[in-house]
């Protein structure tokens, strides 16, 4: 497919939007081959020419987060939702990214979002998402337990996923989580 692309790119007229759509197809041939540099490229011009085209912020986004540029990749997925706020893959790497940055709150909103989007007929792509969504959630829940811990017996390791601990240490614990995260909304207005 990428051969004959290229071979298209000669016959369409430079800077039309035939040329951008051409150089987009390039670029998602290219990151699906992991030629996350060549997909750069392409992309990049493909964005010169038509700007506004979500799909072309997708695919760079997923190029950036391929070579670890993560800041740079989570800017391209939010102005791809932004442009198109009905694709759901781009709220599902959008998620992805800030989970990977350690904004658990926001992942786990962008995956309910992407979570909404996502037929359930899909199933495939559905029990994804919901596994993901899943992860991070528990993930959240597990720093935020941590947290507490950490606030009531800053002596002591906090608790491994899964530890029960004494009842009346599980029941000061959970009164202290949720303190901090009262703590936490207040401070946000």
């Amino acid at each position: 497919m990428q051969e004959v692309l290229q071979r298209q790119l000669a016959h369409v007229p430079a800077g039309s939007p035939l040329e951008a759509q051409v150089n987009y197809l390039l670029a998602k041939a290219s990151i699906e081959l992991g030629e996350e540099r060549r997909a750069l490229a392409m992309i990049g011009r493909s964005l010169l020419l038509r700007p506004n085209f979500a799909f072309s912020h997708h695919i760079k986004g997923r190029a950036l987060a391929s070579l670890r540029l993560f800041s740079e990749a989570i800017t391209a997925q939010r102005r791809c939702v932004e442009l198109a706020p009905e694709f759901s893959w781009g709220w599902f790497e959008l998620g992805c990214l800030l989970r990977r940055q350690g904004d658990l709150e926001g992942a786990i909103a962008h995956l309910r979002r992407c979570l909404t989007l996502q037929a359930v007929s899909d199933q495939q792509h559905h029990v994804l998402v919901l596994s993901t969504l899943q992860d991070a959630e528990r993930e959240l829940a597990l720093k935020e337990r941590k947290e507490a811990a950490l606030s009531l017996w800053p002596e002591r390791p906090p608790p491994h996923e899964g530890e029960r601990l004494a009842i009346f240490d599980e029941m000061e614990l959970q009164i202290e989580q949720f303190r901090l995260f009262l703590d936490s909304r207040s401070s946000v207005r």
